[in-house]
């Protein structure tokens, strides 16, 4: 049986980002910190990628797994200090009030 693969490729823009509080402003920042991604998702391998980019080794950071809904619940409780997360959780970050910056 012949298999067809087909990619179809999207400019992504602003749907997804990496959000951080206030208090991390450069990539070594993010060093010991927490960051939530959905694992085995765009987001979780584009954090891998960018971690790589800046020379930081994934052990360096903390990586929780959690779904968008409990990213959100957890940001609100302050037991992460980031996620690589999609719209609309992210905006959902980023409205909270507690101060983000996104890389």
């Amino acid at each position: 049986m012949p298999i067809e693969v087909f990619l179809l490729a999207s400019k992504l823009g602003n749907s997804e980002a990496l959000v951080v509080k206030k208090t991390i402003s450069k990539p070594e920042d993010l060093i010991g910190k927490r960051i939530a991604v959905p694992f085995i998702s765009t987001t979780h391998y584009s954090l891998l990628a960018a971690l790589k980019h800046w020379g930081i080794k994934p052990g360096q950071v903390e990586i929780v797994n959690l779904q968008p809904p409990a990213i959100i619940a957890a940001w609100q409780r302050g037991d992460i200090d980031g996620a690589y997360v999609w719209a609309p959780a992210v905006n959902a970050l980023e409205k909270d009030g507690q101060g983000v910056d996104r890389f």
